[in-house]
C-alpha cells in the first residue's frame, strides 16, 4: 500500500469474482467494502491466513461474490449508462 494505490480500483476485480475462484487481496482501500466475500489482508499474517482459509473453504461467499460479479458485467453497466441517459435526455424533453 502506498500513495497511488490509496487512490487505484482495479477493474480485474469484478472479473475475477466472475472466476467464481476465492480471491485474496491487500487492504486497498477501494476494496475495503468487499471484505465480507473477499479476504482483505492488512498484514502479511493475515493475508496468508486469508489464504489459507480460501484453500480450506473455496466455495464460502459464492452466492454473494456470484451475485456482485453479475452486478458489474460490462453489459449491466452499459445498460445502467443507458438509462440515466435516457432519464436525463427525457426530463429535458428531448425524445429518445
Amino acid at each position: 500500500l502506498n500513495a497511488y494505490t490509496k487512490d487505484v480500483f482495479p477493474l480485474k476485480f469484478f472479473e475475477l469474482l466472475a472466476s467464481e475462484k476465492p480471491i485474496v487481496t491487500t487492504a486497498l482501500p477501494s476494496l475495503l467494502e468487499y471484505d465480507s466475500i473477499v479476504g482483505v489482508a492488512h498484514t502479511y499474517e493475515a493475508f496468508v491466513r486469508h489464504l489459507e482459509m480460501a484453500l480450506l473453504d473455496p466455495s464460502r461467499n459464492i452466492e454473494e461474490r456470484r451475485k456482485i460479479s453479475n452486478e458489474h458485467t460490462w453489459e449491466h453497466r452499459a445498460a445502467q449508462l443507458l438509462s440515466a441517459i435516457q432519464e436525463t435526455m427525457s426530463k429535458k424533453g428531448v425524445s429518445v
